[in-house]
């Protein structure tokens, strides 16, 4: 005969299901705890490495281009340099290699730069240097046996080079601004009987139709490149530091709270810095030998609601004007 066995199945108690639901809640809380505190510390991490990259870019770019300025080739004397452009009124040899602010101390709100709107009280920034008259071309493929000839390169320019554009050549020793007025392919043609109009707005052309020299394979024609520096709008809808290159500007990086720019004065032509003045106080554009730029950049991102921001600042001798004979 069977037996029938009885067992005991008693359940949780009220008390012990909300002992262990409040054990449970607090293993959830201690684990969401822990990943907003890895979620907050990637988000400043990631804030602070696009912070340091961008202000490392800017002052990387920055430095390269300001230590540039004023290059003329292996020219150093730039009293052996000549300005073969007259006009309306007569630019200086420093209207086309020069390094100065444009748009006056800080920009208002009607300065701009190309199309852009500068913002207001930021500082804009000109360097003026000279590059190959064409990638990779530059020194002559003949020497000058006359001074009223032509100067042949020592290859083609892709695309050409522009009647009007403004030249130097140059060779160690000696060299001459000039204005293109003919030639095709490798040759450049200087005559003083065609006028065009400047960048600002002036009648230019050239106060002779011959060198001041027999140049030969040593010389070298280059052009001017102006880089200009300034915050505006950028593609994020923040402010940007943008770059432009004679006339075409393009975004250096993004979210740019301040750009300020202050410029070393030599007073008494003893290539060192006796102070440093805001662009507004600069007498004579020659007598800066440094800038010293300062740039405020800020994360894209909120870190616990606030953007991260980093203030750089870097200051650059122009080498072309603190080398011996620059």
């Amino acid at each position: 005969m069977g037996h029938l066995k009885i067992v005991s199945t008693r359940g949780f108690t009220l008390v012990e299901l909300l002992v262990a639901m409040a054990l449970g809640v607090t293993l959830l809380f201690g684990v969401t705890q822990i990943f907003s505190s890895s979620r907050d510390s990637a988000r400043l991490q990631n804030a602070m490495a696009s912070v340091q990259d961008g202000g490392r870019v800017a002052v990387e770019v920055l430095s390269r281009d300001i230590r540039n300025a004023d290059f003329s080739g292996c020219l150093r004397d730039r009293t052996t340099l000549t300005n073969g452009l007259q006009g309306a009124p007569s630019p200086s040899f420093y209207d086309y290699y020069s390094l100065d602010t444009v748009g006056g101390n800080t920009a208002d709100a009607t300065t701009k730069v190309g199309s852009k709107n500068v913002i207001p009280n930021t500082d804009t920034l000109q360097i003026v240097s000279a590059a190959p008259v064409c990638p990779g071309v530059f020194n002559l493929a003949a020497s000058l046996t006359s001074l009223a000839g032509d100067i042949t390169l020592n290859g083609s320019c892709p695309g050409g080079i522009d009647d009007g554009a403004v030249l130097l050549v140059s060779n160690c020793s000696q060299g001459e601004i000039f204005i293109k007025t003919g030639g095709a392919n490798q040759t450049i043609e200087r005559d003083n009987s065609t006028a065009f109009t400047d960048k600002n707005s002036n009648s230019i052309s050239n106060s002779s139709d011959q060198f001041q020299a027999l140049y030969g394979l040593d010389a070298t024609v280059m052009k001017p490149v102006v880089f200009t520096y300034f915050v505006a709008q950028g593609q994020n809808q923040n402010n940007a530091l943008f770059r432009r290159e004679n006339d075409q500007s393009f975004e250096l990086i993004a979210n740019v709270e301040d750009f300020q720019v202050e410029f070393g004065i030599d007073n008494d032509d003893d290539l060192a810095v006796e102070q440093f003045v805001a662009p507004a106080a600069v007498a004579d554009p020659q007598q800066i030998i440094a800038v010293r730029t300062t740039i405020t950049v800020a994360s894209e991102e909120l870190v616990q609601g606030n953007q991260l921001n980093r203030t750089y600042t870097a200051t650059t001798n122009i080498r072309n004007r603190t080398a011996p004979g620059g």
